[in-house]
C-alpha cells in the first residue's frame, strides 16, 4: 500500500512537472519587445529566467494607459520620446501615437518605484500615463493567480 501511494505520488509530481515544462516551453517572447531588446538577449532571459519574459509580455499591454490632457496641464509635463534601441538613448520627440497599436517600448520612458510618470504625446491635447513598478507588479501578479 506505501509503495502504491509512493509511485501514485511520484506520478503525480512528474505530470505536475512535465506540465510546466510544457507550459514554459509555449510561453515566447512578444515580438513588440524587439523595439526595445537584442533577439539574443530575449533567447537568453527565456532560458535562464521565462518568468521574466512572462512580465514584459504582460507589461507591453498592461503597463500604461494614454489619456486627454488640458493644454495648460500638458505643457508642464516632459515629452515623450522613442527609445533609440542603438544606443539606448533618448530618440526623437513623439509627436503622436496609434493608440491601436500601441508599443511601450518604441518609447524612452521613467518607471518610477511607487509613482505614475506621465509624458506628453506632441501637441495632442493627450498623455501616456505609466504605472509605478508597484501598481504593475499587483497586475501581473493578480493576472498570474487567475490563471
Amino acid at each position: 500500500m506505501q509503495v502504491l501511494k509512493l509511485f501514485c505520488t511520484a506520478i503525480l509530481l512528474f505530470g505536475f512537472g512535465g506540465l510546466a515544462l510544457f507550459a514554459q516551453d509555449e510561453l515566447s517572447p512578444d515580438s513588440r519587445l524587439l523595439a526595445k531588446y537584442q533577439e539574443q538577449d530575449l533567447q537568453n532571459m527565456l532560458a535562464n529566467s521565462p518568468e521574466k519574459i512572462d512580465f514584459l509580455n504582460f507589461s507591453i499591454d498592461n503597463s500604461a494607459v494614454i489619456i486627454d490632457i488640458e493644454s495648460e496641464k500638458a505643457q508642464t509635463l516632459p515629452v515623450l520620446h522613442y527609445f533609440n534601441k542603438i544606443d539606448k538613448t533618448l530618440g526623437t520627440a513623439v509627436v503622436s501615437i496609434n493608440e491601436g497599436s500601441l508599443n511601450i517600448y518604441n518609447y524612452y520612458f521613467d518607471r518610477k518605484l511607487d509613482k505614475a510618470v506621465t509624458y506628453r504625446i506632441g501637441d495632442t491635447g493627450k498623455a501616456i500615463v505609466f504605472y509605478s513598478k508597484k501598481k504593475l507588479t499587483h497586475a501581473y501578479n493578480q493576472y498570474r493567480n487567475e490563471e
